[in-house]
């Protein structure tokens, strides 16, 4: 049975495994929020968009939504924030 009223979110990438995920959750579910996680140092890697395309004119009947989050802050602070002292230890 499928649940056409409810909402559900994946972590993105636009890879072969998110892709088949959200194509198999499409069809389960009305609205589909997207989220791909972006890091300056990964800049070189592409933005889905392609396959976000894909899946909307493949899906019309499911409202896809993607949003872009940036990993900067907190990869730094986890990188290199105590960097010098972790060395030291």
């Amino acid at each position: 049975m499928t649940s056409k009223n409810n909402k559900c979110l994946i972590l993105f990438s636009g890879g072969t495994d998110s892709l088949c995920s959200a194509a198999l959750l499409a069809e389960k579910y009305q609205e589909i929020f997207l989220v791909t996680y972006y890091e300056k140092s990964t800049d070189s890697s592409p933005i889905p968009k392609d396959n976000i395309q894909k899946l909307k004119k493949h899906f019309v009947q499911t409202i896809f939504h993607h949003h872009i989050i940036s990993t900067d802050k907190i990869v730094r602070r986890l990188s290199y924030e105590s960097y010098f002292m972790n060395i030291l230890k």
